[in-house]
């Protein structure tokens, strides 16, 4: 047991470290032992690594404080989050954010926590004399700013935007592979057709028809468009995911309607696509199962 225990602790020694790279995507998918809600830090662990643009694990300071107003609501957690990164080269890592906003949560949490006394009437025997109880007063809860609707609304929009790039690009691949293996399929068959035709002037035999070329030929340029927008798709949509945080807190909370049309002119052109590939991929099954669509000699 000894020696077991030596070597193991030998090999931990001389064991290499773990990648930078490795330790960034750990700490952002490790749980956070946090007061806040999972929610609200699923949310803003999004938000930071939509920032997180090279996936190095720390946003700067400059580039974070691009996104918020310079009003004096947010200015305490600010100048918060400037202390905070001063010590880090003025680098924010998401464990630092996650700190500096549950600190600023302090004030408000020690404003609930404190107790109201109440007051208990004073005995009075005379009945001629009434006595009144002074009012309890109720302490106004402040709101602090890291749960303001608008900031959470507007993350969850970035979310639900990523989610629907990131469901197009899928549909579009799924699109793709699928008409490439009918594709390559299709060549196949060519090629052993070209071989039949050979082999029946050859012979002498009057070849019988395989398929319909014109439509081969629809099946060719409609693979063609759709690889093309997958192309074009995943490109503007890595694009999009750099430029897609806005300049300002007004912008922020704005609905891009341009974009939205875009985006359902673009879903409605893959739905044509759609329908277009089952339309003739169904008319080449209805000719698999015609007279002379089938080869009567089978070449190798």
């Amino acid at each position: 047991m000894n020696r077991q225990t030596l070597q193991r602790s030998h090999s931990a020694k001389c064991r290499a470290p773990p990648s930078t790279s490795s330790i960034t995507n750990n700490c952002l998918n490790t749980k956070i032992s946090s007061s806040l809600p999972e929610a609200f830090i699923s949310s803003l662990r999004q938000l930071f690594s939509i920032l997180d643009k090279k996936n190095c694990g720390y946003v700067p300071f400059n580039v974070f404080k691009r996104y918020f107003d310079c009003s004096s609501s947010t200015s305490d957690f600010l100048n918060q989050l400037e202390m905070e990164s001063n010590s880090n080269n003025r680098l924010i890592t998401f464990n630092s954010l996650i700190n500096v906003i549950e600190r600023s949560l302090i004030p408000t949490k020690h404003l609930s926590s404190i107790p109201i006394p109440k007051t208990t009437r004073s005995l009075n025997r005379s009945t001629s004399i009434s006595v009144v109880a002074p009012m309890e007063k109720k302490v106004e809860r402040v709101i602090p700013i890291s749960y303001r609707g608008s900031n959470i609304r507007s993350l969850k929009q970035y979310e639900i935007e990523r989610d629907l790039l990131v469901e197009t690009c899928d549909t579009l691949d799924r699109v793709k592979l699928y008409l490439t293996d009918c594709l390559f399929e299709m060549k196949d068959k060519q090629k052993s057709y070209c071989r039949y035709l050979t082999t029946a002037e050859t012979i002498g035999v009057e070849p019988e028809s395989l398929y319909n070329r014109d439509l081969v030929a629809d099946l060719f340029k409609l693979a063609n468009i759709v690889i093309e927008e997958v192309n074009y798709n995943l490109k503007k949509s890595s694009d999009r995911s750099s430029n897609s945080i806005p300049s300002s807190s007004s912008s922020f909370n704005g609905i891009n309607t341009q974009y939205e049309k875009q985006l359902k002119a673009k879903d409605d052109y893959i739905k044509q696509l759609e329908s277009e590939k089952r339309i003739l991929l169904n008319e080449l099954i209805e000719m698999k199962y015609q007279q002379g669509t089938i080869i009567p000699i089978e070449i190798s």
